[in-house]
C-alpha cells in the first residue's frame, strides 16, 4: 500500500500508470477533483479529498483522518 499525497496535477499522467488498487491518492482540495487532467485518468486506487473536516462523504477525509491513516500506515511516524 502507498498513500500518495497530491497538492499538484502536473504529473498525474505520470503516476497513474504505477498506481495499484492498493494504494490511496489523497486530493488536497475539492478543486483538484474536478479538474480534467485527473478525471480524464483511470485510476485503479480509492481516491479521497482532504478537507478541514469530514464532509461525511466515502471520499472525504479529513485532516484528524489523515493523520490517522499516516498512523496506520508509517511505522517511522512517532507520537510523543
Amino acid at each position: 500500500m502507498h498513500i500518495h499525497l497530491l497538492y499538484r496535477l502536473e504529473r498525474i499522467s505520470d503516476l497513474a500508470p504505477l498506481l495499484t488498487a492498493t494504494d490511496t491518492i489523497i486530493l488536497m482540495d475539492e478543486s483538484m477533483a474536478n479538474d480534467p487532467r485527473f478525471t480524464t485518468c483511470a485510476l485503479p486506487c480509492d481516491i479521497k479529498i482532504l478537507s478541514d473536516h469530514s464532509l461525511g462523504s466515502e471520499h472525504s477525509l479529513s485532516r484528524t483522518e489523515w493523520v490517522e491513516l499516516l498512523h496506520a500506515h508509517c511505522h517511522w511516524l512517532t507520537w510523543d
